[in-house]
């Protein structure tokens, strides 16, 4: 009689759409996340919040407008840029371009006026502008504006990654045991 060790056994099943659309969510959303944090400042553009509604239907206050510092001499009506209304302050205006005031080849002032509002924007400086709204999107400005929906988009995120590396790596493959049969002299 010899005892022969049968094959290692397995049970692991195969992934389930479940995980396929799991994958493909933390993708999306890996994606939005690089879109608007990672690629801006690759190309040295800054991510702000609209804070005000004076460019709907375009933009609404909560949407998230990535910013590209650029010359003023570059600007053209129609552009929508984002300037501080108060040099110096935090505040930070998205608006459109109405008019491009030129003193000698350089630009002395911008003409602005929002989308939504019926009355032109005071001149803007220079010195004031942030510069030229690249792309927008929408609602994501609202998370970094308050601090514990960061903290908790931060946390679902992390849960989402760990739920997806659990769906697709599975626990812990169990050991493989081993069987022992009996083989006898004629074969079985």
């Amino acid at each position: 009689m010899v005892h022969a060790p049968a094959r290692p056994s397995s049970t692991r099943p195969a992934p389930a759409l479940g995980s396929v659309a799991l994958t493909l969510l933390l993708v999306a959303l890996l994606g939005l996340v690089a879109a608007v944090t990672v690629a801006p400042r690759l190309v040295g553009a800054v991510p702000l919040a609209v804070a005000n509604d004076s460019m709907q239907p375009s933009m609404a206050r909560g949407d998230l407008v990535v910013v590209r510092p650029v010359p003023a001499e570059l600007l053209e009506v129609g552009d929508v840029v984002a300037y501080r209304p108060v040099p110096g302050s935090g505040e930070v205006v998205t608006t459109r371009v109405t008019d491009v005031v030129v003193r000698d080849g350089a630009v002395v002032h911008l003409q602005t006026q929002g989308d939504a509002s019926p009355y032109p924007d005071g001149p803007m400086d220079r010195e004031q502008l942030k510069g030229r709204v690249a792309y927008a999107v929408p609602l994501v400005g609202r998370v970094a504006q308050q601090p514990w929906l960061l903290a908790a988009v931060t946390l679902g995120g992390a849960v989402l990654v760990g739920a997806t590396a659990l769906v697709l790596v599975g626990p812990a493959a169990p050991r493989p045991t081993w069987t022992r049969r009996l083989v006898t002299a004629d074969g079985v």
